[in-house]
């Protein structure tokens, strides 16, 4: 079934925090770094991100529409420009916070500033353009899962990418690699993260060159 993608408009905001909150409620990674968080965190942190995507003139946000109208998915696509001297590229990450009254470490503050750091590293170093596009996000509500819908969003970004003759980018979770592949993607290499007792995690980091 063919699913109709049209672009976000920010009423639509409150739903798309709503289907990834839902399409993340089994991912080890995303449990893992909520773990004693309040309820209600992930979708704070959605909302937060979506409105600042929304209001980005380089984000492209599209959603995939159910024949009532309803949205059943989602994906944000980020059009990176690098500046010529090259400076995006070279600036170092951001040291942990030392001073006096800084929030303590946790395990999920160290991972995950860990995964953050490989995946800026691992872009900064495969990517040797100076524009490309990156798939920032990707959600489909559960019970959509499994009949093409994220496949028809990946599919609507890399189509321009191509028209535009652009690479694309993604930091891809392991529900996410197989489609990824069969959308044209490589994996480059890869990160693997132990999360205690959520287990073993891997993150993969993909390119598609222009076809």
């Amino acid at each position: 079934m063919a699913f109709p993608i049209q672009q976000v408009v920010e009423s639509d905001i409150p739903e798309l925090v709503k289907i990834h909150s839902d399409a993340f409620k089994t991912d080890q990674f995303s449990n893992f770094m909520l773990s004693g968080k309040p309820p209600g965190t992930h979708e704070s942190l959605m909302e937060r991100s979506l409105n600042a995507w929304f209001s980005d003139p380089t984000v492209w946000m599209v959603k995939a529409v159910d024949e009532d109208g309803s949205i059943v998915g989602w994906a944000c696509w980020l059009t990176k420009i690098v500046d010529v001297d090259n400076t995006e590229r070279q600036q170092p990450s951001k040291p942990a916070a030392s001073q006096e009254g800084a929030p303590a470490d946790t395990p999920a503050r160290v991972v995950g500033r860990q995964m953050r750091n490989d995946s800026v590293k691992w872009e900064r170093d495969s990517m040797t353009e100076n524009k490309y596009l990156v798939l920032q996000a990707l959600a489909t509500s559960p019970e959509y899962q499994g009949r093409g819908v994220a496949s028809q969003l990946v599919k609507w970004g890399v189509d321009r990418a191509d028209d535009g003759n652009l690479t694309c980018w993604c930091h891809a979770s392991p529900a996410g690699n197989q489609l990824y592949r069969k959308a044209g993607f490589q994996e480059l290499g890869n990160s693997e993260y132990d999360l205690g007792e959520f287990g073993k995690y891997t993150f993969r980091y993909m390119r598609r060159l222009v076809l």
